[in-house]
């Protein structure tokens, strides 16, 4: 799945579009949102299923203060989260679902000194 095309659905939650990022958050940042793909994630491809993907992506929200981090993952995880394409479209995809798998993790600070606040999401689209 490109994760590209999830971004306006963070928009939409209030995400300010200049603070969202994909694959790559410099490390100057120090208030953003990062989509990537899950770690170790190879989306198969099946012949028998031409443009049926499965995969995980992270959301990863940086900030300085816990609390600023729990209240923007607050906002971004309903915005992502899609049960059976119910009026909530991705731009080229049908979205089978898009769910969180755990709560978030706060990893300690970075390189950048800032929190680092993680949640694993799964997904299931069909490619239109």
């Amino acid at each position: 799945m490109e994760l590209e095309a999830l971004v306006p659905r963070l928009v939409a939650a209030g995400v300010p579009d200049a603070s969202i990022f994909v694959y790559a958050m410099p490390l100057s940042v120090t208030n953003g949102v990062l989509l990537l793909n899950g770690v170790g994630n190879v989306v198969p491809i099946d012949p028998e299923l031409p443009g049926y993907f499965r995969g995980t992506f992270q959301v990863i929200v940086r900030c300085l203060r816990y609390q600023e981090g729990k209240a923007l993952m607050d906002r971004i995880l309903p915005a992502l989260t899609v049960e059976g394409d119910a009026g909530s479209p991705v731009a080229g995809y049908q979205v089978n679902y898009i769910r969180p798998r755990h709560k978030p993790i706060v990893y300690p600070r970075s390189d950048a000194d800032v929190l680092e606040l993680s949640v694993s999401t799964d997904y299931n689209v069909v490619l239109l």
